[in-house]
């Protein structure tokens, strides 16, 4: 038998506001602190050569290189102006990161950050393509936009994708009447694979659990690179 604690219910619930209140008395204190002593920005260490130019559409909160790397150049919570960002690794094995503003955070592929800064937004059936077949290589020479069709034909070219019987790419993504997602959409889903569920992307995109299964296992969408 456990013993039993000697402190009543009401002491105990003193004691739990107590701490509730401290705690947030402290949250106050630091939030307070850290807007009177900002952490001061690191230098940016550019690489010999190297671009920056600001994300579009975060313009002032971080920049991207010319080589693919990201840095905020705005300081936030727990976040310092100069640093350089880490970028995660999709299934599929692209590379991406998450961009924060005023507490909203949102994925991105780095490769079309890069694009979108030096070339331009991307227009409606464009899509980015690495040239070399390597897919964490993000340097500016290394991408260009492509359409749908030259994509599938460059990633056969490569040996990213087999051709059909016929040895064409054939009718695939967007171009099959069944399609019920965009290339867009099922770069993000594969994106997002690693931080939400199935379920959760299945809902936002209208389809089925095992047809996000398929798609970020490759399975389904195997043309887009």
């Amino acid at each position: 038998m456990q013993p039993q604690s000697s402190t009543s219910p009401a002491k105990r619930q003193y004691n739990r506001a107590y701490y509730a209140r401290n705690h947030e008395r402290l949250d106050i204190q630091h939030k307070a602190y850290r807007a009177a002593h900002p952490l001061p920005p690191l230098p940016l260490q550019s690489l010999p050569g190297e671009q920056w130019r600001p994300v579009i559409g975060y313009e002032g909160w971080y920049e991207v290189s010319d080589l693919g790397r990201v840095c905020r150049v705005r300081s936030g919570r727990g976040a310092r102006a100069g640093r350089i960002r880490r970028p995660g690794r999709t299934m599929a094995g692209y590379l991406f990161l998450p961009l924060w503003r005023n507490r909203q955070g949102r994925n991105f592929l780095i490769h079309r950050l890069v694009l979108e800064a030096f070339v331009g937004p991307f227009r409606s059936g464009e899509q980015g393509n690495h040239i070399n077949g390597i897919k964490a290589d993000n340097r500016l020479i290394n991408l260009e936009k492509v359409t749908q069709v030259q994509n599938m034909k460059h990633a056969v070219d490569t040996g990213l994708h087999k051709p059909n019987r016929k040895g064409q790419p054939g009718l695939q993504g967007e171009q099959s009447p069944a399609a019920k997602l965009t290339a867009a959409n099922v770069q993000m889903i594969r994106a997002l694979a690693g931080t939400t569920t199935y379920v959760d992307l299945a809902r936002r995109y209208g389809v089925s659990p095992s047809t996000i299964c398929l798609i970020v296992k490759r399975r389904n969408w195997a043309h887009l690179s």
